[in-house]
């Protein structure tokens, strides 16, 4: 067995590579290779996002972008008819048109969903995230971020409540993406 190793270990060190560099070329050759995760998305460590976090960070954009283009048809696909949101600071829930008034008021424009988490249990996922707000226009002053859990039907692709609030001490928006937005 060590005969056969010699003449290898000959020629990778004739091209000037190392052991270790030849793990690190390879290693590195098949990372990138397998890197087809959505933008924003980190999966396990072959580099794929699971279904889940792939299938409801998609419809949390497309629901913030119905929301930012004030596209109300395009969110109340995406709402069930028993929709309903609620914040600690509000006693009673609010209703789908009272929800669309406050997110259409809202200062904030094109958030960003990052900590996306979720959890699928029989008919319904529940998806936690961050949702930073940005501002308007320059200038202007950005929503804090909040703390959001939804609550999705699953086969019907319908969101059927959200929880939000502003968390006491939110963490740092990361100078490098973690892979979970």
């Amino acid at each position: 067995m060590t005969g056969t190793r010699q003449p290898l270990r000959r020629a990778w060190s004739w091209l000037g590579v190392g052991s270790m560099g030849l793990c690190l070329m390879v290693a590195s050759a098949t990372a990138a290779a397998q890197d087809t995760r959505p933008r924003g998305v980190a999966g396990p460590a072959n580099g794929m996002a699971t279904r889940s976090v792939s299938q409801y960070l998609g419809l949390e954009r497309a629901l913030q972008d119905g929301i930012d283009q004030h596209d109300h048809p395009a969110v109340s696909k995406l709402l069930a008819d028993a929709f309903e949101a609620r914040t600690a600071a509000d006693q009673d829930a609010a209703s789908a048109d009272a929800w669309w008034r406050h997110e259409l008021a809202s200062a904030s424009h094109h958030p960003v969903v990052r900590n996306l988490s979720v959890r699928e249990f029989d008919d319904l996922a529940i998806v936690s995230f961050l949702l930073d707000g940005r501002p308007a226009h320059p200038g202007a002053k950005a929503e804090p971020t909040r703390f959001v859990v939804d609550v999705w039907r699953q086969s019907s692709g319908q969101l059927l409540t959200r929880y939000q609030e502003r968390p006491a001490h939110p963490p740092p928006v990361p100078a490098r993406p973690s892979g979970r937005e």
